[in-house]
Formats: C-alpha cells, structure tokens, sequence
C-alpha cells in the first residue's frame, strides 16, 4: 500500500485524526523514520530506483513476513 493508502485507511475506521492537510505525507514521513530508526521493523519499504531518491509514486510498504 501507498502512505496515502494506509492514512485514508487509518482515517476512515477512525485509528488516527489529522490536523494537517497532508496526512499521506505524514504518514511517509512516520513509515520511513519507523523503519530506519527500528531495527527489527515489521514494515519494509519498497520501491524503484530513480537517478538519486526512489522513483516518484513507486514506494509501496509490505509487513515483513514472521515465521
């Protein structure tokens, strides 16, 4: 799922609110620090490659899967 995907989620069964007008932004912005500041995260970031950052509209997150 996109970031915008998961916050429009979270928003419609009332798991989060918003103050901001770009909660899809938001919620790549706590994705991201998640998953670079967790060691063991739960959630993994996918994406295509661009020249210097990933393509834009290619990132995806996924749960990691548990054994």
């Amino acid at each position: 799922m996109t970031a915008t995907e998961i916050a429009d989620a979270a928003l419609k069964k009332g798991l989060i609110t918003t103050r901001g007008r770009t909660p899809g932004q938001t919620m790549s912005a706590a994705l991201y620090l998640y998953t670079r500041d967790v060691e063991d995260a739960s959630i993994r970031r996918e994406f295509k490659p661009g020249l210097i950052r990933a393509r834009r509209e290619s990132v995806r997150w996924t749960l990691n899967q548990r054994p």
